[in-house]
């Protein structure tokens, strides 16, 4: 299990339940530079301790999220967002991967798409695309991920918080504001976990 993670140069190394430190990705680099690593990437660790999520930059202006998975001692991207800033990525309490991302200023079209990890790691091998000159990608289809649009509430999200039951997205503050903007993500609504089925009476 992951119990801890580092960033140190451009790395990222997880500390594990024998307390060995290994370093288990880079990041790929704004303009193609190993170097020159994104400032300030959003990483979040599974409550399960299983994956760890990072973001990343392809190709030097594209938006990406990877995913670590331990018991695959592997980095598989996730979601490569093109142009789309990803704001804040935050694991919920049942390994669903909640991603807020959009276009800055442009308040219309921010959202929070969740993405089941437990279950594209079910079937790895039919949900994954292997090809030799790029890294592995999920093939993510509608089965795995549920979106939900923000409201426009003329500024940018900026971070996500768990909360019991649901997903809280937290917006910048305007000039003079004392209090952060806050917008609830009911998630039960965007759960994968299927309802109990119903027990239907024995009639006579």
């Amino acid at each position: 299990m992951i119990n801890d993670y580092e960033v140190e140069n451009c790395d990222i190394y997880i500390i594990d339940e024998h307390e060995t430190r290994r370093r288990v990705a880079g990041f790929a680099g704004i303009g193609g530079d190993e170097k020159n690593c994104p400032t300030d990437p959003s990483i979040s660790l599974s409550f399960s301790n299983k994956y760890l999520a990072f973001t990343d930059v392809l190709g030097g202006v594209d938006s990406a999220v990877k995913i670590y998975s331990i018991e695959m001692d592997t980095v598989t991207t996730l979601y490569v967002y093109g142009t789309s800033s990803v704001f804040d990525i935050e694991f919920t309490y049942d390994d669903i991967l909640a991603v807020l991302n959009g276009y800055p200023n442009t308040f219309s079209e921010q959202y929070v798409i969740f993405y089941d990890i437990e279950a594209l790691y079910g079937n790895y091998a039919q949900n994954v695309n292997k090809d030799a000159q790029a890294p592995d990608y999920f093939k993510v289809t509608d089965e795995f991920q549920k979106t939900h649009v923000l409201p426009n509430v003329r500024r940018n999200y900026t971070s996500l918080i768990i909360t019991s039951g649901n997903i809280v997205a937290v917006a910048e503050k305007l000039q003079g504001e004392t209090t952060d903007r806050t917008e609830e993500v009911p998630y039960e609504e965007y759960s994968f976990k299927n309802a109990e089925p119903l027990e239907i009476p024995v009639t006579q």
